[in-house]
C-alpha cells in the first residue's frame, strides 16, 4: 500500500521504481516530505511503516549510557518523529481510520470507539514514549534520552503532520506532561539527596557530587528548562552558605558542575523579558561568579551580565559599584600630567556610575578622595 500511495505524489512513481531497483533514495524524500498533501492512506500506510522502522532503530540504540550524536541516534529519532506525525495527520483527518476500522470489524465495535481510533493511536505512541523515558530515570540510558528527544519534537511532528491548531494544542500539551512526568521522576531522589545533605551541613563535595548529577540529568533530557529551575532552586541557601564563610574554593566548586544550566536559563529569560522567576537567582549565579573572577575582564563581564539580567539585583549593584571605583583608583594612580585631564574626566563619570548603582559605598568615597586628590595636584577644577 506505502508504494501504491507514493506513486500518487509527484515524482512519485519514478521514485517507487527507482526503489525497487535498488536505489531508495528518492522515496525516503518522498516520504520526508510534508504529509499535508498525502493522501490519508498514504498517512495509515507511512503510520505503520515508521512504527515498524523506529522499533527496528531503538532496539538497536544502547540499552544504557549516553545518547550519541551518532547517524543510528538520529535515525531513531527521525523514524519516532515521522510515526507520531502519520498519526497525528490520521488524527486530524478524522475519517479514514474510522472507515477502515469499520469495514474490519464489520459493525462489532460502538461507533464512539471507532471516533476515537486515530486519536487513540497518537495518545498511545505518546505514553509510550513517556513511559520508555521513565523507565531509564535510573541510569538515564540512551533509550530514555531518545524518547524524550522525540517528545520534545512533537510541535514539529505536527507541522509535517499539517495538523490543525485544536489538535496541535491537545497534542503537545500531551507530549509535554509525558516529558515533565519523566525530568520530575529523575529529579525526585536528587531532590530528596540535596535537601538530607544540607540538612546534616554535609561537607561541599558532597553536594558538588549531587549537582554533576543534576548536569547529567539537563543533559539526559536534552537540556530541560525545568532542570534549570531545580539546579537554580538547589544551588542558592548551600552557594549563600559558602559565601558567607569565604570559602572561595568550595564556592568555585560548587557552581562548577552547572555553570551551563544556568547560562542556558539567562539565555532563555533575555530572550523571555516578561518571565523573571528566575531572574534573580540566574543573576546571583553570575554575582558569585564575578567575585570569584581573578580576570578583571571576566570580573567586569560576569558583574555586567548579572545587571543585564536583573537590573535591580541588590547584589549585581553592590558589586558593579566596587568595580567602577576600583577601575576609578587604578586609572588614577597612574594619572601623568599629560593624561591628567582626560584621567579626571573618565574618573568622574566612574564614579557618579559607582553611585547611581549603589550609593555611599566605601571603595567609592575612596575613589572619590583620590579623585579630589589628583585634581587638586593638577590644578583641575579649581
Amino acid at each position: 500500500m506505502l508504494a501504491r500511495e507514493v506513486r500518487r505524489l509527484p515524482g512519485g512513481a519514478d521514485a517507487v521504481e527507482r526503489a525497487a531497483a535498488g536505489d531508495a533514495s528518492s522515496l525516503a524524500e518522498q516520504l520526508r516530505s510534508s504529509m499535508a498533501s498525502w493522501t490519508a492512506a498514504l498517512k495509515h500506510a507511512a503510520a505503520i511503516y515508521f512504527e515498524r522502522l523506529a522499533l527496528e532503530r531503538e532496539r538497536a540504540l544502547p540499552k544504557s549510557g549516553q545518547l550519541s550524536a551518532s547517524a543510528l541516534a538520529a535515525a531513531a529519532h527521525d523514524a519516532t518523529l515521522r510515526r507520531v506525525a502519520a498519526w497525528i495527520a490520521l488524527a486530524d483527518d478524522g475519517t479514514f481510520v474510522r472507515e477502515l476500522a469499520s469495514r474490519v470489524a464489520g459493525g462489532a465495535v460502538p461507533a464512539a470507539v471507532l471516533d476515537g481510533l486515530a486519536e487513540a493511536a497518537v495518545d498511545r505512541a505518546l505514553t509510550e514514549l513517556g513511559g520508555r523515558a521513565r523507565g531509564a530515570v535510573t541510569d538515564l540510558g540512551a533509550r530514555g534520552a531518545a524518547a524524550l528527544h522525540a517528545l520534545g519534537r512533537i510541535r514539529e511532528a505536527c507541522k509535517l503532520a499539517g495538523a490543525s491548531g485544536a489538535t496541535t494544542k491537545r497534542v503537545v500539551a500531551l507530549a509535554e506532561r509525558a516529558a515533565a512526568r519523566a525530568v520530575d521522576e529523575a529529579l525526585a531522589p536528587l531532590a530528596d539527596e540535596l535537601r538530607e545533605a544540607q540538612a546534616r551541613g554535609a561537607p561541599a563535595a558532597e553536594l558538588v557530587a549531587s549537582m554533576s548529577r543534576v548536569r547529567a540529568v539537563w543533559e539526559w533530557s536534552g537540556h530541560d528548562e525545568a532542570v534549570e529551575r531545580f539546579a537554580l532552586d538547589q544551588v542558592t541557601d548551600p552557594a549563600w552558605e559558602i559565601y558567607r564563610r569565604v570559602a572561595w574554593p568550595e564556592l568555585r566548586a560548587l557552581l562548577a558542575p552547572c555553570e551551563p544550566l544556568y547560562e542556558s536559563m539567562e539565555a532563555r529569560i533575555l530572550a523571555r523579558p516578561s518571565e523573571l522567576a528566575y531572574a534573580a537567582s540566574c543573576a546571583q549565579t553570575l554575582v558569585f561568579r564575578s567575585e570569584l573572577e581573578t580576570d578583571r575582564e571576566r570580573e567586569w563581564a560576569f558583574a555586567e551580565r548579572a545587571l543585564r539580567l536583573c537590573p535591580t539585583h541588590r547584589n549585581g549593584r553592590l558589586v558593579m559599584a566596587d568595580l567602577l571605583s576600583a577601575r576609578a583608583l587604578a586609572l588614577l594612580s597612574r594619572t601623568t600630567a599629560p593624561t591628567a585631564r582626560r584621567d579626571v574626566a573618565e574618573a568622574t563619570e566612574l564614579l557618579a556610575r559607582a553611585e547611581a548603582a549603589f550609593a555611599g559605598r566605601a571603595r567609592t568615597k575612596e575613589a572619590q578622595g583620590r579623585l579630589d586628590d589628583t585634581k587638586r595636584r593638577w590644578g583641575i577644577g579649581a
